[in-house]
């Protein structure tokens, strides 16, 4: 047998980090599908009994054999979740392998943890670069769309506020992902080796965690962008608040402080972004159980 050379290196990690993306972007694609009726169903459930609840709507739909508007949108939700997701876990892997290899999470914790965060939000922020265009469009979906934002701004109007969002990224994704690996890493979650359900539950356990971690610390420069966001929309420049995102911290810490400006809505958004949690799971116990 021949010696690998720098070459066949090189092609084995473009290999790894290309199947990578195809299987988290699959992944995503049939986990978001196989939620996308859970946030339809609140939209078409007043359609039937006014402010009935979701079962009612549900119904409503099965008789009248309509039950595709369950996933209405759902395609274009894919187009701009699905490679993100991709994306984010097979650049996160492809640098986590070369650099947080030699770093024993037990013996040296904090440059183990430390190197995965900074995976993470390479691999954030690059996702972001790379869909930013999707997400822009989305949010301007009711005044013009992709299209017209070219039309009046040029390739640079859809990215628009792009530093504030890959920032927020960049913090949640390091936070989330190197969080979760050094929890498994170091065997916190007791049953992280298991293949079976049990491995599978722990695991989502441990991202839930992670996630949850994260959020504390990415959650000001989300909710900065989110407010530039919808200032963007207003037409007349006299009547925007803030005149960047830097303004935009320093006004609501002064004025709304910590706990009613910058962290206002944390715990509601606690219990949101399952769905990505699922993704990260699945992908993650299907490289273990299968050595892919």
């Amino acid at each position: 047998m021949g010696h690998l050379t720098d070459e066949d290196d090189e092609g084995g990690i473009g290999k790894q980090l290309a199947s990578d993306l195809l299987l988290g972007t699959a992944i995503a694609a049939v986990v978001k599908t196989s939620t996308a009726w859970r946030n339809n169903l609140k939209w078409v459930s007043p359609k039937f009994e006014g402010d009935a609840a979701a079962t009612s709507g549900f119904l409503g739909l099965w008789k009248e054999r309509n039950l595709s508007l369950l996933w209405r949108g759902n395609f274009g939700n894919c187009m701009r979740f699905a490679p993100h997701q991709g994306i984010v876990l097979a650049v996160n892997d492809g640098l986590r392998n070369v650099a947080a290899a030699k770093y024993d999470p037990r013996e040296d914790f904090w440059r183990s943890l430390g190197v995965k965060g900074c995976c993470g939000a390479v691999a954030g922020a690059c996702a972001v670069t790379a869909c930013y265009p999707f997400v822009y469009s989305h949010l301007r979906r009711g005044t013009g769309g992709t299209f017209d934002t070219l039309r009046q701004y040029g390739i640079t109007g859809l990215y628009r506020h792009w530093h504030v969002t890959a920032v927020a990224a960049a913090v949640y994704r390091g936070g989330q992902l190197g969080f979760f690996h050094q929890i498994q890493e170091m065997e916190v979650n007791p049953y992280s080796k298991d293949k079976g359900v049990v491995g599978i539950v722990s695991s989502l356990g441990a991202v839930i965690v992670a996630r949850s971690l994260a959020l504390l610390f990415c959650y000001p420069f989300d909710t900065v962008r989110r407010r530039m966001f919808l200032q963007a929309e207003m037409k007349n420049p006299s009547e925007r608040i803030y005149t960047s995102a830097w303004d935009c911290l320093i006004k609501l810490l002064r004025q709304q402080g910590l706990k009613g400006g910058l962290y206002r809505g944390l715990a509601g958004d606690l219990f949101h972004g399952f769905t990505g949690s699922v993704v990260v799971v699945v992908y993650d116990r299907l490289k273990f159980v299968y050595g892919l």
